[in-house]
């Protein structure tokens, strides 16, 4: 029996599939006539190869036609017989697989066997040689993130089909792009969008051939989900409050271009002094007080702390008597990437007041602080 010959096929960016056999050794079928056609398809996520050869002749031959697809890296073969059939006839036999097992390099053999039912075996195979060329660019299903601030270091996964161990990918607008990782599914790369404009930009990858568009948005990233954790009192009559907040793309660093301060308004004065006696002579609260200063804290961090005091010395005076100020506080955000870069409340945490006083409660004279529900107090000595 005569040997088939296995070529090689590499699925990338081209396909090549070369279907080959010897001549015939032996056969007592005379006299028949053959055609044969390979067809390859490519549909959004899937290979077929389609092999079909028709027979003409005469009894008591029949024939088959196989279509033989070993998968790379050791996997199992992917492999179709076609049922037999008396000449004349048609056979066809079909191997679909998928394009992500369509990255590597598979051996391939398509053969015609003319069966001999009179003698069997031997077996007589048809010679043929063909070769298809089939274009499989990679294709990319999703990128994550979609949208990202405009800054260094950002981290996007790539997913999809096709993209080989050694793509290149192109980010409109960006620049420093390195792939750190890459299989046949999936690509890690980082890039710098400092420079990119605002907007949508094209994300694509290369394996020889050029894969589809994705989009990335370089946006305004701005800080969402402000809130209180932590509300408690502290020694010497101090309030102290924890705020947290989160980007809304899940990654902090997002939020590169804005800040996160408090502004506290006392009653009058461009310093507020409460009156003295009963209050310390250096109680005096610059108003408005903005912490921190200038521009504010990094969103980036994630979390601001927030202490409410009177004075260093806490040295009341005396004599001691009855008497309250108030003092109203905001939350305000500035992002300086955005079409509107001034301070802005933070919703739900605008005029959060602040309650102090000197009360004498069964017969003690004591300093209260109250905030959003929690208080403290200190003995006047």
């Amino acid at each position: 029996m005569s040997q088939r010959t296995i070529l090689p096929l590499i699925i990338s960016t081209a396909i090549l599939l070369q279907l080959s056999a010897s001549p015939p050794t032996e056969t007592t079928c005379a006299g028949y006539t053959y055609n044969k056609t390979l067809t390859i398809e490519r549909s959004s996520d899937k290979l077929k190869v389609i092999a079909t050869s028709t027979i003409g002749g005469y009894n008591p031959c029949s024939f088959y036609t196989y279509v033989d697809l070993t998968r790379p890296s050791g996997g199992p073969p992917a492999r179709e017989e076609s049922p037999g059939d008396y000449i004349p006839g048609l056979a066809q036999a079909t191997v679909q697989l998928p394009i992500l097992d369509a990255t590597g390099t598979y051996a391939t053999s398509n053969f015609w066997k003319v069966q001999d039912d009179s003698v069997y075996p031997p077996y007589l195979y048809l010679p043929t040689t063909e070769q298809k060329d089939l274009a499989v660019a990679p294709i990319i299903s999703t990128v994550t993130p979609s949208n990202a601030s405009q800054r260094s270091g950002v981290q996007m996964v790539i997913s999809g089909l096709a993209f080989g161990t050694s793509p290149t990918v192109n980010i409109d607008g960006a620049s420093s792009i390195n792939v750190a990782s890459a299989s046949s599914t999936s690509i890690n790369v980082s890039f710098d969008s400092s420079n990119m404009s605002m907007g949508a930009h094209n994300v694509t990858v290369t394996n020889n051939l050029t894969s589809n568009s994705a989009t990335f948005t370089a946006s305004c990233i701005e800080p969402t989900g402000f809130h209180q954790t932590v509300g408690t009192p502290a020694p010497q009559g101090w309030l102290y409050f924890r705020y947290e907040w989160v980007s809304p793309t899940g990654n902090l660093a997002d939020l590169n271009r804005c800040s996160i301060r408090e502004v506290v308004r006392y009653p009058s004065g461009s310093v507020y002094y409460p009156p003295s006696p009963p209050w310390p002579t250096d109680a005096g609260f610059i108003n408005p007080t903005i912490y921190p200063p200038n521009d504010g804290r990094p969103a980036s961090y994630g979390f601001m702390e927030d202490q409410h005091k009177l004075s260093s010395t806490m040295q009341f005076a005396k004599p001691y008597s009855t008497n309250s100020f108030v003092a109203s506080q905001d939350y305000e955000f500035r992002c300086t990437c955005g079409s509107n870069t001034d301070w802005t409340v933070i919703g739900g945490f605008r005029d959060i007041q602040i309650v102090r006083s000197i009360t004498n409660e069964s017969g003690r004279w004591q300093y209260k602080i109250e905030k959003s529900g929690v208080s403290n107090t200190y003995d006047l000595p």
